[in-house]
Formats: C-alpha cells, structure tokens, sequence
C-alpha cells in the first residue's frame, strides 16, 4: 500500500518530510521556509495539511515494503479525554490507559513489584511514536481475563518501565 503526501514515510520529519528525525527542533530545513502551498511558515508544501486533498489519504494497490502506515492524529479537539480500562493483571486490579496501536503495553515499577512476577531480560530496542527509545527494565508473561469472561486471556508481554511512567 502507498500513502500520499504527509504520511508516506513512517519516520518522517513532519515539516520537511525527511526521513529519521532532527536532533534538535531547529535543525529542520523547513522550520523558517515558507510553503508553496499555503503560504504558511514552518513547512514545505509537499507536508502541507491545508491543501485540497490532504484531510484523505490515497491509496494504490501497490504494496511497498519500505512505506508504512503510521497515523498519530485522533482529533483535532484537546477537550477528547484519554480511553482507561480497569484490568486486572495477576490478580492485582489497575486502570490503565487503552492503546489499540501500542505493540506493547507498559507499566511502572511500583506496579510491577506488586505482581511477584519474576522480571525477564530483554535486548529488544523499544521505541515511542515519535521514534524515541523507551527504556525497559525487562518483560514478563502475565495473566489478563477478558472483561466478564470467566477465561483468562493467552498471557500478554507487559514491559516494565523507569520512573513513574505507569498509564493511569
């Protein structure tokens, strides 16, 4: 699947479109340049939002294994609240916040002590939306029932973060 426009490269700069991300914000190219299609500053016309087509997405039937799909924007309005869910995890109930695009679901340390779970290494680099690595202490299977569902889930990889980063 190809996506035009702004969402073609999956670690783009979101200004200038290059791909991989700045070190610092004022690196981009695009930061004071003015654009051919709005006539805006801070971006280059071809990440333009304001053109004609850009609210829809194109596709084509060509699949191409270097393009991914990655949408970050849910709405337009701050006002939306974040989706909690009550889980119960090893026994231990906690409300954590819903992610349907996370690959993993995270929880803090103090929560993660509560669980006597035995900590798993891991060498897997992880990394946020934004491309930004997420330092993890380790992993561990751990068993989630499915709302009034008598059965229990298959065991789910829930990572353990630094700090207080628990999603409550």
């Amino acid at each position: 699947m190809k996506i035009a426009g702004r969402f073609k490269k999956p670690n783009a700069c979101l200004r200038c479109g290059q791909e991989g991300f700045h070190q610092k914000y004022e690196d981009c190219p695009a930061l004071k340049a003015k654009c051919n299609a709005c006539g805006k500053i801070g971006h280059y016309a071809k990440m333009c939002l304001s053109k004609g087509n850009s609210n829809r997405l194109k596709y084509s039937d060509k699949f191409s294994k270097y393009y991914s799909l990655r949408l970050w924007l849910n709405t337009l309005r701050q006002e939306t609240k974040p989706i909690r869910i009550k889980v119960n995890i090893n026994g231990n109930s906690t409300t954590m916040l819903c992610d349907t695009g996370a690959n993993i679901s995270c929880i803090d340390k103090t929560l993660w002590e509560s669980l006597n779970t035995p900590l798993r290494k891991i060498s897997a680099r992880v990394t946020g939306y934004m491309g930004n690595e997420i330092p993890i202490l380790g992993y561990a299977s751990v068993e989630v029932p499915l709302g009034e569902l008598k059965k229990n889930l298959p065991t789910f990889q829930y990572s353990v973060l630094t700090g207080s980063m628990h999603l409550e």
